[in-house]
């Protein structure tokens, strides 16, 4: 989130999740005049609705084990004044129920939880008044499907300004907003919608509307991605409602999620309305998204944590040479947690940690971990099983041994080392004593790597010794006609964990190409190998080459498997096993000020 200060607060009674912010003042809204029907309609707007049944959001919510009911109404893009009176036509088309009216947007004026009216339609004429007014929805589910309307609205409603993604361009966008000066509008996406005021709409008007949508709807995308919803089952198929990212006016919440929507307080509602702010800087807004998404194997202490998974699977596919965790300098802070005397750690302790902030992201890099030593199928998986397996989990002790016996299971090997590591305790002694006993039990080999050990961007030398190999000797070179120079602005790295290499480039030359030839010490056979890219520059890596035992002379090209700008680790696969000696890496940019650290072969890890 842009706001560093800031205190993500969970509300016990409620389970809100939030951000605080003190003196906020509510944006008086334009309540304007009443739109001229008469004016020129957008494609997007029209009083006709043809309306579908779809499953209720709770049902959803509970095939889906996340915490949050999501959207289940639809836009209309229009407006009823305060103390309007509306007519409506409503007709079956086909089953036995009709939808409901809502007049209202959750969350939108007055406190954070402000709901909507909720009117049931009839069939026939429905004629409706309200004393607040709002934008109206129409709410049509069911714990079963099937029945069908048709939704007339005759008179009483004002058209909002309603931006739909593939049929509203930004110049109509512009002139509904000039032309209809309702107090709201609305921009839909193929599976979002955003609510803010008229004033700041206008205020960020010339931004790509579309762009924005598009992608929220790829952040929604990634986070379905790292809940496994890949239809592969029933199961497994994407909510079928949408996300409703609303302003705000409460001046004791700064972002928060809740049922039906996420909010964001109007000081800072260019979270929502700038291509920038959802795609580069978007943390609060992957964050609250991520609550939506959030697993319900989380145990009380997790409200703010394990969201957090989620806000950097976002960031690192699309801002991947930043790394919150390394940024903000919490690994550190996390290993002096780990670092601390067996018998004094306790992961959910409040006592453990500096400063309540701190407590939240110290906390994530348990899990954060289990990411780097099993990758992102490890969460994918583990909510895959939990929708099949729908466990009954009662209370927090149950979702800690559902979470540790999982990732025993899931990781195939005994990880009580690890969360012994972390101080991870049930609420009781004996409670403990027999989720560990309980792990031990399953028979798993220890990991080859100690999970408690990595962190991002750095993995230790040690892992190629490992697998028996030895670094002899590397090199590194500004390749501009002067030749191979051994050791090149390379040096060696006496960390605090273990010992790293590196090689820092600082040509400013864009016609110097770089390289790194690595020894590797004697022959070996691999499938692949893993680099790690140590700092957080947006730098672009041009090659990897390999030269087999067979080929004494020229190294040869491998799979060029690497992401442009990216930091972090570097996998490459050589198409099948190959004899290695040496490797070669190859940079070519400007001003690269590129820092590898270690070098790992695939597999350790599986």
């Amino acid at each position: 989130m842009k706001k560093t200060s800031l205190l993500f607060t969970m509300m016990a009674i409620t389970c809100l999740f939030a951000c605080k912010k003190a003196n906020v003042l509510p944006e008086q809204a334009d309540n304007g005049k009443a739109t001229n029907r008469a004016a020129l309609l957008s494609a997007s707007q029209t009083n006709v609705f043809n309306v579908t049944e779809k499953i209720n959001a709770s049902i959803e919510k509970d095939r889906l084990k996340n915490g949050y009911n999501l959207t289940d109404f639809t836009a209309t893009g229009l407006y009823m004044a305060p103390n309007a009176t509306l007519n409506i036509t409503v007709e079956q088309t086909a089953g036995t129920r009709l939808p409901k009216l809502l007049i209202g947007t959750y969350s939108r004026y007055g406190t954070w939880n402000a709901q909507p009216t909720v009117v049931q339609l009839t069939a026939g004429t429905n004629t409706i008044t309200n004393a607040a007014g709002g934008l109206l929805w129409l709410r049509y589910t069911n714990a079963t499907t099937g029945s069908t309307a048709k939704v007339t609205f005759n008179t009483g409603y004002q058209y909002a300004p309603y931006f739909k993604l593939g049929v509203t361009t930004n110049s109509d966008w512009i002139s509904q907003l000039t032309t209809y000066t309702t107090p709201d509008v609305v921009l839909e996406g193929s599976n979002c919608v955003i609510v803010v005021s008229r004033t700041k709409a206008i205020q960020y008007q010339n931004e790509d509307q579309a762009a924005i949508l598009n992608k929220i709807t790829q952040i929604i995308a990634l986070e379905d991605d790292l809940n496994g919803l890949d239809n592969s089952l029933p199961a497994h198929a994407k909510n079928v409602h949408t996300y409703l990212l609303t302003q705000h006016e409460d001046p004791a919440y700064y972002f928060f999620a809740y049922d039906y929507r996420t909010a964001y307080i109007t000081s800072d509602v260019n979270a929502i309305l700038t291509l920038d702010a959802v795609g580069t800087n978007g943390w609060g807004l992957w964050h609250e998204l991520g609550h939506q998404h959030q697993m319900m194997w989380r145990w009380g202490t997790l409200g703010e944590v394990t969201v957090n998974l989620y806000s950097l699977y976002v960031q690192r596919t699309l801002t991947p040479s930043v790394n919150r965790l390394v940024n903000d300098g919490v690994w550190p802070k996390a290993f002096t947690y780990l670092g601390k005397a067996a018998g004094t750690k306790d992961y959910n302790g409040s006592t453990s940690y500096a400063n309540p902030l701190t407590d939240l992201f110290i906390r994530l890099c348990m899990f954060q971990q289990l990411t780097l030593a099993y990758g992102d199928n490890f969460y994918r998986t583990l909510a895959k099983n939990m929708r099949v397996e729908n466990p009954t989990l009662a209370n927090d002790d149950d979702r800690m041994r559902y979470f540790m016996l999982k990732a025993c299971n899931l990781s195939g090997k005994n990880l009580s080392n690890f969360f012994q590591k972390w101080g991870l305790n049930l609420s009781t002694a004996a409670a403990t004593t027999q989720i560990y006993a309980d792990m031990a039990a399953l028979g798993l080999p220890a990991p080859t790597t100690d999970p408690s050990t990595l962190q991002d961007n750095v993995a230790p030398l040690s892992e190629l010794s490992k697998s028996g190999w030895s670094i002899n000797s590397f090199s590194s070179e500004e390749t501009s006609g002067e030749g191979a120079v051994n050791g090149r602005a390379a040096t060696l790295i006496d960390g605090s964990q273990s010992t790293y290499w590196h090689s820092r480039w600082t040509s400013t030359a864009a016609s110097y190409p770089h390289q790194i030839v690595i020894d590797l010490g004697s022959n070996k056979t691999a499938k692949g190998l893993s680099l790690v890219q140590r700092n957080s520059l947006s730098r672009a890596i041009k090659n990897f080459q390999v030269l087999t035992s067979t080929d004494n002379v020229n190294f040869t090209a491998v799979n060029n498997y690497v992401a442009q700008n990216a930091a972090g680790v570097q996998y490459f696969d050589f198409g099948g096993s190959k004899t290695l000696r040496y490797l070669k890496v190859i940079a070519n940019s400007a001003q690269d000020g590129l820092q590898f650290a270690a070098l790992a072969e695939l597999g350790l890890y599986n």
